[in-house]
């Protein structure tokens, strides 16, 4: 598909297709002559071919190639491109951003899109720049669609993460449950009874992150850290916005309180002494 219209010094002119619009105001050109605009097929284009690294890039609408014949443009023209609605979040709140799609051409030179100020119009779904020069132009914004994708595989991983096989070796005298059943979201195993000392290994079984809250009575030991992401998120100030000490996924805490009465005492109860020979009847 393309079209073409007629462009002066004096008059300037205006191409329209496809949605897209090229208008060079007067004494923009050199000469006279004719503007051609010719759609081209829309598509993936990764992040590297934009100069930049990041998530995977898409164009939002058909690539459009302008050019003059017959004249040379001197100064800026207005281009305003269409963008798929499609293409963009469902979310109101960043569909109607103006940097949520912007405007890339396609430099020949180094075989790579490149990027210039532009600005989107939520009201008419389109995308306007000043351009210097005329060549292969479209709208681009990022690929909603695969990011959203990933993210569901992403959290699908971590749900399906689970911690390695609990073994506990239960001190004499003492049992413990995990309540949720046979896949529980954390687990616990008795690590220490020693005097008024009640200690718990407390394992996430989850490959997601968590919050643990111990019991009022209950004090939290120090995690073993795995980098910087665990240090920051055992910092004093995280914790009091999280709500509770963070517990990321396989991660194991020791949680500790007094044992209640009763459990002081964990060796067995003697059997009743044998009656000797000489007091039997």
């Amino acid at each position: 598909m393309f079209a073409t219209a007629g462009v002066s010094a004096r008059d300037g002119g205006t191409v329209r297709v496809a949605g897209a619009t090229l208008s060079v105001p007067p004494g923009a050109v050199v000469g006279n002559g004719r503007l051609i605009a010719r759609v081209r097929r829309a598509g993936r284009v990764s992040s590297t071919r934009l100069g930049t690294r990041g998530a995977t890039l898409a164009f939002a609408g058909p690539s459009v190639s302008f050019r003059i014949a017959g004249a040379s443009l001197r100064r800026t023209a207005k281009l305003t491109l269409a963008v798929r609605r499609d293409a963009l979040p469902h979310e109101r709140k960043i569909s109607s951003r103006g940097d949520v799609a912007w405007l890339v051409f396609h430099d020949q030179v180094r075989r790579r899109w490149r990027a210039v100020a532009s600005r989107y119009d939520a009201s008419s779904s389109t995308v306007t720049a000043s351009v210097s020069h005329l060549s292969t132009w479209a709208p681009l914004t990022f690929d909603w669609q695969g990011i959203a994708l990933r993210v569901r595989q992403a959290m699908s991983a971590l749900g399906s993460g689970r911690a390695p096989q609990k073994i506990c070796s239960t001190p004499s005298g003492l049992s413990v449950s995990d309540a949720g059943g046979r896949d529980p979201p954390v687990y616990g195993c008795v690590s220490d009874v020693s005097g008024n000392r009640l200690a718990v290994d407390v394992t996430s079984n989850r490959g997601s992150a968590m919050v643990l809250r111990p019991p009022d009575e209950a004090a939290a030991g120090t995690p073993s850290y795995a980098g910087f992401e665990e240090w920051f998120r055992s910092r004093d100030q995280v914790t009091q916005s999280l709500g509770g000490r963070y517990l990321a996924g396989g991660l194991t805490r020791c949680i500790s309180r007094r044992p209640p009465t009763g459990l002081r005492s964990r060796s067995p109860p003697r059997r009743p002494r044998r009656p000797s020979r000489s007091t039997r009847r």
